[in-house]
């Protein structure tokens, strides 16, 4: 049977989120989707068809790890360490991988079979789209 890769609320602030340090992209819809009191703390601005976050880190990320509950994280960070290259296409990013803490033991083709049902969900339901990814990949990361 395979491991879950879904993390402990916590397991970000093991390794002080090196991953939401990065450059995260949020969808147009996911910021739609967002809880307002999510959106006042929110440090981000306008790029291209959504909203990328400004600052030194994550506004999300706190002593404790993530602020936001798994099942509302946005899909980059549901992605890690799969980075999206097309509507229908992720690659690994192996530099980010081997940062996560929370990633050992599990191998490639177990992030790619989650990575992969997750897209698939996100561009059926209309969360992610062709725009999206053009302005996902325009996003500037710094790893």
């Amino acid at each position: 049977m395979s491991k879950s890769i879904n993390f402990e609320m916590n397991i970000c602030s093991k390794c002080n989120g090196k991953c939401c340090r990065e450059g995260l992209y949020v969808t147009k819809k996911e910021y739609e989707l967002l809880e307002d009191k999510y959106k006042e703390i929110f440090q981000c601005e306008k790029f291209m068809n959504g909203y990328r976050a400004i600052g030194e880190k994550c506004s999300f990320l706190s002593n404790d790890g993530c602020i936001i509950p798994q099942d509302k994280r946005f899909i980059e960070c549901k992605l890690f360490p799969l980075e999206i290259a097309a509507l229908d296409k992720l690659i690994i990013n192996e530099e980010a991988k081997q940062k996560c803490i929370g990633l050992d033991g599990f191998t490639t083709k177990e992030y790619y079979t989650k990575g992969y049902k997750l897209l698939e969900h996100y561009v059926k339901e209309g969360l992610l789209t062709k725009e999206d990814v053009e302005s996902i990949l325009n996003n500037e990361y710094n790893l």
